[in-house]
């Protein structure tokens, strides 16, 4: 279940990008993000999946089990935040969670930028566990797929928000702003 949240969060990474045709193959910049959102989400169940099947007993190193865990943190947190908007019940709660809530989108969309740092940790966590890449073939698919996933967040983050910034301004349009965090 670790390596399928990978798999999952390398496709909302792929989605998020303005790479061409990608708009095409989706129906439209809509429908692209959508599936950004839905790919995310589907690798946040497979983290708390992961996180309960996991054994306990697993042989994983100290450094394994703490990348794991930092990486799980920061995903969820920022996972959990994308589903509070400002104008959800949480934003009435008192506390952290709603405090959280009550942040507007510029500040979200800051923070969210590091959601690659926290994948590339469970990446290398993946990498030092290895109990389900024994298998060779296994273990060349998750590198591949690893590379993918650091390649495409370093893309989107050197190379399409400073080169590309008209496309990545009209990205999020007043109208999407309101309604990509739910």
């Amino acid at each position: 279940m670790g390596v399928q949240a990978i798999v999952f969060f390398v496709w909302s990474l792929l989605v998020n990008t303005v790479l061409p045709g990608l708009e095409w193959l989706y129906g439209g910049l809509d429908q692209q993000v959508k599936w950004h959102r839905y790919a995310a989400i589907a690798g946040f169940v497979a983290i708390v999946v992961h996180r309960v099947v996991a054994p306990v007993e697993a042989p994983a190193s100290q450094l394994s089990q703490n990348l794991g865990g930092l990486a799980g943190i920061g995903l969820v947190i920022l996972i959990l935040w994308a589903l509070m908007p400002p104008s959800s019940r949480a934003a009435k709660w008192r506390g952290p969670l709603g405090w959280l809530a009550r942040q507007p989108f510029n500040k979200w969309q800051l923070v969210h930028r590091f959601i690659g740092v926290f994948l590339i940790v469970a990446m290398v966590h993946g990498f030092l566990e290895g109990t389900s890449l024994v298998a060779p073939l296994l273990w060349w698919l998750y590198m591949g797929i690893s590379t993918l996933g650091v390649l495409l967040y370093l893309y989107r983050e050197f190379v399409m928000l400073k080169v590309v910034p008209a496309v990545s301004t009209t990205w999020w349009t007043s109208d999407v702003q309101t309604s990509a965090r739910w």
